[in-house]
């Protein structure tokens, strides 16, 4: 399925409309915004990601002095930070076969100038993993055509960023005790297990409750 992007006005007056409800019920609303509010019933359905709105910073840069290009620059830099959570996002659009919908509010479409913010992370997408990302009015008018995509070669880059993304957030959390003691909550046998092995203390026949005993004792 696809992944497009769109702002609230659009939403509503063309894709509710031109969409059949089922697939408007379907799809998963990742909301980039800092004015578009979700209710509590809605949460399930939208994703609120607003680590991928532009950050204060660049909004206050922009100027005469530092221009559009010079943003674009350093939101496509913020953007190299969401990696990890970018490519959780395609590959779940592209296991479950289903469409994901990039949403800001009309008023912040062309925050960054006169290219829409949100079409610059659409091409960042498109540079980092190859996965393309549609401007809904184009590509439903025609102007924007399909873009062929290698499915297993995207996937790959995920996994590969995800692993990445994950080992930076474990070093992290080895920095210090608080971080140590999250980490041990949600790591994986195999995290366990390398750990473990790194500090020469692994054994085969050990259970994943004993590994975790035994981190708790050796790192905390």
């Amino acid at each position: 399925m696809s992944i497009w992007y769109m702002n609230g006005k659009t939403f509503l007056k063309k894709m509710i409309k031109n969409e059949k409800p089922d697939s408007v019920l379907r799809a998963r609303y990742v909301v980039i915004s800092t004015r578009i509010r979700v209710a509590n019933r809605n949460r399930k359905k939208a994703i609120l990601a607003k680590s991928l709105f532009p950050e204060a910073r660049i909004l206050a840069d922009l100027g005469p002095i530092c221009g559009e290009d010079t943003s674009e620059r350093q939101y496509r830099n913020q953007l190299k930070e969401q990696k990890g959570y970018l490519a959780v996002l395609i590959k779940s659009a592209i296991l479950k076969n289903q469409t994901f919908v990039f949403m800001c509010s009309e008023t912040e479409w062309k925050v960054l100038g006169d290219k829409p913010f949100l079409k610059i992370l659409a091409e960042f997408i498109y540079d980092e993993f190859g996965y393309p990302i549609y401007d809904y009015n184009k590509y439903k008018n025609g102007k924007d055509v399909k873009i062929p995509y290698n499915k297993n070669e995207v996937l790959k880059k995920c996994k590969k960023v995800i692993k990445h993304d994950r080992i930076n957030y474990l070093n992290r959390c080895m920095k210090t005790k608080e971080g140590r003691r999250k980490m041990l909550k949600d790591m994986s046998t195999s995290e366990m297990r390398q750990l473990l092995d790194n500090f020469d203390i692994y054994s085969k026949d050990m259970t994943k409750k004993e590994m975790k005993t035994l981190l708790k004792d050796h790192i905390l």
